[in-house]
């Protein structure tokens, strides 16, 4: 079943990206800039707002670009494969997620929901993290459960290093990081200081990259303007101002302000601006976070801005439908036993983090999709509850 699984959703992502035509000409982020400065012997800089940033990104997506660049010549093809290698792993963790949490029937269920989801189908055909950051997400969720099951050195050991990876390519997981910690000490004797000390270590070498380069400690990347961009006068919950033009184009005062200033002081114009918001504004900033927790689960007003509008369409009836099932789903939780239902627990709260840590920058749709994968699971045990329901009223019923 995992391998069937694997294959339908590689097959239907290698088609979609012959399609868009991403062996030969994809489309590229700010990760790929900083790749060719990397070859080019500048190293992993970006260039942007007048100046030259040496933490813009985090590293873990640029560093598989360049090993995968480095042994294959600059092949798009190779990176390409390697995309829908990641994505469809993604389908084949949901499968087990699902089968050890609610059955076989809504892993496999759950598994071709991720196969088909829209996003994470067109995402896997740009160069762009996203598939790799749900990939960790899910597979942080698998070895939570496996460490409480049988918490020993090994399983703490494969847990921090796959967090720790993961804190590496998204750094909203930091906040689950506590969260997590607190999850498995109350069910277990076990102190987990080997997780939490592997965890440490594998971000280590990055933390002291950028105190050598900055002489000052940040934590994973200066992306401050991604905060501002949330918590700003103008800020609308979104990457673009009142007016539909992104922020910074907008809001024309603070790029005089950090025009042609070093990376750490834009870093910290952005972040001082942000909190005199916030300070000055709390009852806006409360109102603006919960707008964009809502933006998170629903539709923001400039959602699918960017894509053809039969793809939102698309899309939206996708979503509708897998979060109205998702909600039914839980009314199927009651006559679990108590240990599945601590397992539950852990996967809504990696939901809700990393749902209320975006809340605090801005709100894209993509930001979900990194997590919607988990939702999927849900989505599946509520449309096999609402079957069970209709086999039950209707017994003669045969249901595919």
């Amino acid at each position: 079943m995992p391998l069937l699984i694997f294959t339908s959703a590689f097959l239907i992502r290698i088609i979609v990206q012959y399609y868009m035509g991403c062996f030969i000409s994809p489309e590229t982020w700010e990760y790929e800039k900083a790749v060719n400065n990397f070859f080019a012997g500048r190293g992993l800089v970006f260039d942007i707002y007048g100046t030259t940033y040496n933490s813009l990104l985090t590293p873990l997506y640029p560093i598989l670009c360049i090993l995968t660049y480095a042994l294959s010549g600059h092949s798009f093809f190779v990176m390409a494969v390697i995309a829908s290698i990641i994505s469809s792993l993604i389908c084949v963790v949901i499968f087990f997620l699902g089968r050890d949490l609610f059955g076989a029937k809504v892993g496999f269920l759950a598994g071709v929901l991720t196969i088909l989801h829209p996003g994470l189908v067109i995402y896997t055909s740009k160069f762009h993290p996203l598939v790799l950051d749900s990939l960790l997400f899910c597979v942080v969720i698998r070895m939570l459960i496996k460490t409480r099951k049988k918490p020993d050195c090994l399983n703490q050991l494969k847990l921090g290093l796959i967090f720790g990876l993961t804190m590496l390519s998204r750094s909203t997981i930091l906040l689950f990081l506590p969260v997590s910690w607190l999850w498995l000490k109350r069910k277990s004797s076990s102190f987990f200081i080997i997780f939490i000390f592997t965890s440490i270590i594998v971000l280590t070498p990055w933390l002291v990259r950028n105190y050598i380069i900055h002489k000052k400690l940040l934590i994973v990347s200066s992306s401050a303007n991604v905060f501002w961009r949330g918590n700003n006068p103008l800020a609308t919950g979104t990457s673009l101002g009142p007016s539909g033009k992104p922020m910074l184009e907008e809001a024309g005062d603070i790029m005089s302000l950090i025009y042609g200033k070093t990376e750490i002081e834009q870093n910290r114009i952005f972040i001082d601006a942000s909190l005199r918001f916030i300070k000055n504004n709390p009852s806006k900033f409360i109102k603006l976070t919960l707008k964009k927790l809502y933006y998170f689960w629903w539709f923001s007003p400039d959602s699918g801005s960017e894509y053809k509008k039969e793809w939102l369409v698309i899309y939206r009836a996708f979503y509708s439908l897998a979060l109205l099932f998702a909600i039914s789903g839980f009314f199927g939780f009651r006559n679990l036993e108590p240990p599945i239902r601590y397992d539950i627990a852990i996967v809504l709260l990696l939901m809700l983090t990393i749902s209320l840590a975006q809340s605090l920058f801005y709100v894209e749709i993509r930001h979900r999709w990194a997590i919607e994968p988990l939702m999927l699971i849900f989505t599946a045990k509520g449309l096999v509850y609402a079957g069970e329901k209709i086999k039950e009223k209707f017994p003669r019923t045969r249901l595919i």
